[in-house]
This record gives structure tokens, sequence and C-alpha cells, in this order.
């Protein structure tokens, strides 16, 4: 079971401001994740407000894996979530390297 998802990087455009310092631009491009396993983390009601920070992960298989930055932005499954930090090693039970996790979360507000 495949997952598309769209990861979004702010990368350099090569270009400087009036300061000399870099000026970023958005990146997307297309992933196939093997499974995205989501997870409520959290889910506070206060008076008027209710803030809920969900988030999962996503595995990739060779030959489909990626490498993450932590401010690295994921489409999944139409939400946009932020990584939660780079990518780790995704290994076997016998501890055989297979792929690539990358965790991420989001947090919504809304009011009551």
């Amino acid at each position: 079971m495949a997952e598309n998802v769209t990861r979004i990087r702010l990368v350099d455009s090569g270009e400087q401001d009036r300061y000399g310092k870099p000026v970023y631009t958005q990146s997307t491009s297309q992933q196939v994740a093997h499974v995205f396993a989501p997870v409520v983390v959290d889910d506070t009601r206060g008076l008027d407000s209710v803030t809920a920070v969900d988030g999962g992960t996503l595995y990739f298989r060779h030959p489909n894996m990626v490498d993450a930055e932590p401010d690295d932005r994921w489409v999944i499954r139409g939400d946009e979530y932020q990584s939660e930090g780079r990518e780790a090693v995704w290994r076997n039970s016998a501890n055989i390297p297979i792929g690539t996790v990358v965790v991420v979360r989001r947090t919504t507000f809304t009011t009551d």
C-alpha cells in the first residue's frame, strides 16, 4: 500500500536580499511513502477553544527512501504537517536497513 505525499522544503534561490542574506524559496517534490501511521498526540480543551496536536510516522522503503530537514513540511492526505527532525533509518528485526522514517506533527486551534 503506497501513500503519495508532498515534501515542501525551503531552498536557497541563489539570490541575496539587500542585507546580503540568502533568499529562500519553496521547493516541492512528490514522494512515495510505504505507509503513514497517524497518531493523536494531545487534545486540550480551553474555556472556548480546543488545541489538537496530532501527527504520525511516514515509512519509506527502498528504493523510495527520503531525507528530511527539521523545517520540511509534508502534505499527507490533504493535511500539512511539520517534520519533527531529521529522518531515521528503518531497520528490520535482523537490524538490516530497509528504509527511512520521518516523524511529523501539526497543531490545530479551534474555537467553540
